[in-house]
C-alpha cells in the first residue's frame, strides 16, 4: 500500500472548501463545439483566509455541480504539466498545440497565471505536496 495521501485526504487535512456557480461560458475557452455543449462554472476555493478563483468546464455527459476534488485535481494536473515543461514550446508539443500559435501561447500564459495563483493559495510546501505527493486518481 502506498504512503501517498489521497486528494480527498489532502482537501480535508487542509480545510479546503469550494463553491461553484454556473456561468454561461468559460472565458478561457474558444467557442468550439465542445464548449458550446459543456457546462461552465466559476469556482471559488477557500482555505482559512485565502481564496482562489478558477473557471472549470465539464462535458455534457457530466451532470450536477463539479466537486472540490474534481476541480482541484484538474488544477493540479494542469500545474504539473506546466511545471514539467521546460518552455512554451516544450509544453505545446506535449499537449499537441502548434508552437507557432498565439492561441496556444495564450493558453500557456493562462495556465502559468493559474499556477501562480495556486501557489499563492496553498503556499509552496502544500503546492509541492499536491503536485508530487498526493494521489489524484
Amino acid at each position: 500500500m502506498s504512503d501517498e495521501m489521497s486528494l480527498a485526504e489532502f482537501i480535508a487535512a487542509n480545510h479546503i472548501r469550494m463553491a461553484a456557480t454556473r456561468i454561461s461560458h468559460n472565458p478561457n475557452l474558444t467557442d468550439d463545439e465542445w464548449a458550446k455543449k459543456a457546462t461552465h462554472w466559476h469556482c471559488i476555493f477557500d482555505r482559512h483566509s485565502w481564496r482562489l478563483p478558477a473557471y472549470f468546464s465539464m462535458g455534457a455527459a457530466n451532470k450536477g455541480e463539479p466537486t472540490t476534488r474534481a476541480v482541484l485535481g484538474c488544477l493540479a494536473a494542469d500545474a504539473a504539466g506546466y511545471e514539467n515543461a521546460h518552455s512554451f514550446e516544450d509544453w505545446a508539443r506535449e499537449y499537441g498545440y502548434d508552437t507557432d500559435s498565439r492561441r496556444a501561447e495564450a493558453i500557456y500564459t493562462a495556465v502559468g497565471n493559474q499556477v501562480a495563483a495556486l501557489v499563492a493559495f496553498l503556499g509552496a510546501e502544500l503546492y509541492h505536496q499536491l503536485l508530487w505527493e498526493v494521489e489524484r486518481q
